[in-house]
């Protein structure tokens, strides 16, 4: 189920950026991608499971990071 919406915004968030980077665009997806991810790490966290709630964190800090160097 993870992967059925993690993988293919995955590739969209690599298509954009290295593509195509424009960058309304690329913030946005950035930007949702970012949103899916602190999604994960919040139920992670409730489920009590570290690496389901660390490696989903530190995901979005990236995308975060990539949209704001880019507004």
């Amino acid at each position: 189920m993870y992967a059925a919406r993690s993988v293919p915004l995955g590739v969209l968030v690599a298509v954009v950026v290295w593509m195509t980077p424009l960058q309304p665009l690329t913030s946005l997806v950035l930007i949702a991608a970012a949103t899916a991810q602190l999604g994960d790490a919040l139920i992670g966290a409730v489920h009590r499971i570290p690496g389901m709630a660390v490696f989903p964190l530190i995901a979005a800090v990236c995308h975060l990071v990539g949209a704001a160097y880019l507004m």
